[in-house]
């Protein structure tokens, strides 16, 4: 997902009705071009290394704005559910 290339174009190809990204944001340099393309989906699970509230935020600048907390992984992580 660091790639020069344009990922995106072939992950949005498949169309999905609900996005999963999970444990990924952290590990990328380019953040904010993820989550741009997350931003581009109606409905998304997400688990992030920070706090609900910080990632409620990265997310809420991307356009999704309802949030519900569905567990904590097994690394107290939460696991979010967002949509739009």
């Amino acid at each position: 997902l660091d790639g020069d290339d344009v990922w995106e174009e072939d992950l949005r190809a498949y169309s999905p009705d609900i996005v999963f990204a999970l444990n990924v944001l952290h590990w990328i340099k380019n953040k904010k071009r993820l989550l741009n393309f997350l931003g581009e989906f109606r409905e998304l699970i997400f688990e992030g290394h920070e706090s609900f509230d910080i990632e409620r935020r990265r997310l809420e600048e991307v356009g999704f704005n309802d949030f519900r907390t569905v567990t904590l992984t097994e690394r107290k992580r939460p696991l979010i559910f967002c949509r739009k």
